[in-house]
């Protein structure tokens, strides 16, 4: 099996902070559950999209001025990650959403069920926006 991520070039892409936080907490959930009996590579591929994108909190000129010191949700990063993670961020993408999914089909009440909706629309938007080869959903999510 292929170590997830390896053996690539940089790949830059710019990504709305709004959208890298919701990245960067589905690269958290990944490694969490990996590095627990899980696929520790993938958990080391989960981590690097998490340091790439906290190199690019580091040198923006307006970090700090939004939530938990990142820059507003509206600017944008310069995410740079081999091309493998970034395959690795899709495929978690995706991951994540098939739960979401799943979740949505039980029984819930109305605001649980709004916030589900909203993952499953922002993944697809941000699935479409990665296959694109950008990193930006023209969805507005």
């Amino acid at each position: 099996m292929p170590v997830p991520g390896a053996g690539d070039g940089p790949a830059a892409r710019s990504v709305q902070v709004s959208d890298w936080l919701r990245i960067d907490v589905t690269m958290d959930n990944t490694g969490a559950v990996e590095r627990v009996g899980g696929d520790p590579e993938l958990a080391e591929a989960a981590g690097r999209g998490r340091a790439a994108g906290w190199r690019a909190l580091r040198s923006h000129p307006r970090r700090g001025e939004g939530p938990g010191g990142w820059p507003p949700l509206d600017t944008v990063l310069e995410i740079e990650l081999r091309s493998g993670d970034w395959d690795v961020v899709r495929q978690e993408i995706a991951r994540w959403r098939e739960v979401a999914v799943e979740l949505l089909a039980g029984n819930r009440t109305d605001h649980e069920a709004a916030d589900l909706l909203d993952s499953v629309r922002w993944s697809d938007a941000m699935l479409t926006a990665l296959d694109e080869g950008t990193a930006a959903p023209r969805s507005g999510h």
